[in-house]
């Protein structure tokens, strides 16, 4: 992911801020709900969360740390098949998305994910042009509301 392809300032957010906000929306979402993890999206997040300009043991660090906090989440992981490829293709010209992110939204498609959080620019673009799922900023921790079906 590039720094373009976010949204304004949020990289001037601080990582403790984040971890917070992270935490908080998936213990809200993974008490009443089924959180589905691409698997791909789940390395290029690690890859993320190791930083720039670290010493390598200090990328090491980070890595096993995120890594320890996610398996403590009970994900439903997806993984990048020949399904979510042929889902995924006719999205990446339709929408002008990247590979990784068309996959992400085609999974969703795929295990009926009603809801992708993001601060990606162009997956919000998308918004809700995908039938069924809802592309947006994730909500402040207090403000989470579920749509629970009745």
């Amino acid at each position: 992911m590039k720094e373009s392809d976010l949204r304004p300032g949020a990289r001037d957010t601080e990582s403790s801020v984040i971890a917070t906000n992270v935490a908080a929306l998936i213990d809200g979402n993974g008490k009443d709900h089924t959180i589905v993890m691409p698997t791909a999206i789940y390395v290029e997040l690690l890859g993320i969360l190791r930083g720039k300009g670290r010493t390598p043991a200090l990328e090491a660090k980070s890595v096993n740390k995120a890594v320890e906090f996610l398996e403590e989440v009970d994900f439903l992981f997806a993984d990048l098949d020949e399904h979510v490829v042929d889902e995924a293709v006719p999205l990446i010209a339709k929408h002008h998305l990247t590979g990784i992110d068309a996959s992400l939204l085609a999974t969703a498609s795929l295990f009926d994910v009603r809801k992708v959080y993001t601060i990606d620019r162009g997956l919000l673009k998308v918004a809700n042009s995908i039938p069924g799922v809802s592309v947006e900023l994730p909500p402040p921790p207090m403000t989470l509301q579920l749509d629970i079906p009745s």
